[in-house]
């Protein structure tokens, strides 16, 4: 198996020379036929350890660019609002459950169906 940075240097040069489809080939081999990247070759660094705290100032701070989000878009599953602020869903939990406990925004729905609302 190609090393990470061995498949991304092979992928700009063929995009480079404007092979796109083996590019793509490349992609789908390296991905494996159910699409996704082999653990062996793909170490993710966490956003954070695992059980570190956050900065207070840093949830603060996306408790804030949530709230503005769900005001400037209303009726949105968590999902694409997480994909917006670039963040994973369960980083969202605790600034949700902040806003659901200060009335600043409401849901409709259960569980993945849960949508949610400025109040």
């Amino acid at each position: 198996m190609q090393t990470i940075t061995q498949a991304l240097s092979t992928l700009v040069e063929l995009i480079r020379r404007e092979e796109k489809a083996r590019a793509h080939k490349e992609v789908l081999a390296a991905l494996g036929a159910n699409g996704h990247a082999a653990r062996s070759t793909v170490s993710r660094q966490p956003w954070r350890r695992k059980g570190q705290k956050r900065d207070p100032k840093d949830i603060a701070a996306l408790t804030a660019r949530l709230l503005a989000l769900i005001s400037k878009t209303p009726g949105r599953r968590i999902e694409p609002i997480a994909k917006d602020l670039g963040v994973p869903t369960k980083d969202l939990v605790l600034p949700v459950k902040r806003l659901l406990g200060n009335k600043k925004i409401r849901t409709r729905g259960t569980r993945r169906a849960t949508k949610y609302f400025p109040h």
